[in-house]
């Protein structure tokens, strides 16, 4: 899907109205047509985003300013690993705590036969 992200768009309409009302929302988008201004304001209203491998180096850059993170990186990333930026959850806090930053980790580990605690 290719979503409006000009200022004033419905999307940032719905946004701000869930926000109020408690609401979650899931967006998924692998290109942000309209640079890291469009971005940034459609992150102002979002607690956590979770960016997979872009598509375009226009949306690449845009990501890369928002997270902090090298392009080869965003480029680069692998499949079912992604980046966190938003609420996360602390086991040294006990809470959700906002991140400065992007973490990069793996969303899912396919079925594997064996320990995973054991691999070398």
């Amino acid at each position: 899907q290719t979503l409006n992200h000009f200022k004033g768009c419905t999307l940032e309409s719905v946004l701000s109205r869930g926000r109020k009302l408690n609401l979650s929302v899931i967006l998924a988008s692998q290109y942000f047509s309209n640079g890291v201004d469009a971005l940034s304001r459609i992150y102002a209203y979002c607690g956590t985003f979770m960016f997979f491998r872009p598509m375009g180096e226009e949306c690449i850059k845009s990501v890369a300013e928002i997270t902090k993170l090298d392009k080869d990186d965003i480029r680069t990333l692998q499949d079912f690993h992604c980046a966190v930026m938003g609420l996360a959850y602390s086991e040294y806090y006990g809470k959700n705590i906002h991140t400065k930053y992007a973490i990069c980790g793996i969303t899912y580990r396919p079925p594997y036969v064996g320990d995973y605690d054991n691999e070398k």
